[in-house]
């Protein structure tokens, strides 16, 4: 963990391509353990105790039940090709019983982007529709757990919103 950190912060305002940040996103976490950790210390930070739970219970598995990919234009409905930004991994975790526990969203941000929690938001929902849509889809084992992760790698200060509530002119009534 603390390495794939140490990596993460060394490119801080870097001179990498969007292209190669891309693929360093992808080798860092290949491997499902250390990703699993990864994601637990961002669940431990976030005091998510169930979240932590489910994963040690997938860590006590010795072949971990992993799939990695990027969400694809087509996936977006009623996006043209300038509208679209894709999300850069994604990755479904699985109990032993290979029962979909929850899919990690991860996106390598560079700028403040206002738009990035409401795009975050149309990945996971576009997302989930796909699962809820397919034909061997079994509603009674409900939906993944969706797990949202920006990491943040520009010299700035992150100004975006973190919240829904941010985007309104009256927060409180919008909490509501």
């Amino acid at each position: 963990i603390k390495s794939i950190i140490k990596i993460l912060n060394n490119l801080r305002g870097g001179c990498m391509s969007k292209v190669s940040k891309d693929k360093l996103m992808k080798d860092l976490f290949k491997f499902p353990k250390e990703t699993l950790l990864f994601v637990k210390e961002v669940a431990r930070i976030n005091e998510d105790i169930i979240l932590e739970e489910t994963i040690d219970r997938i860590l006590k598995n010795s072949n971990i039940q992993y799939d990695m990919f990027s969400l694809s234009e087509e996936k977006t409905s009623g996006k043209s090709e300038n509208q679209f930004k894709r999300l850069d991994l994604a990755l479904e975790f699985r109990t032993e019983q290979e029962q979909l526990e929850f899919i990690v969203f991860i996106e390598n941000q560079t700028t403040n982007d206002k738009t990035m929690l409401l795009r975050m938001m149309e990945y996971i929902t576009a997302t989930l529709l796909e699962k809820l849509q397919s034909k061997d889809y079994n509603i009674s084992k409900g939906l993944p757990r969706p797990i949202p992760i920006l990491i943040y790698l520009a010299n700035d200060n992150c100004s975006m919103p973190v919240s829904l509530e941010q985007y309104f002119k009256t927060p409180q009534i919008a909490a509501k």
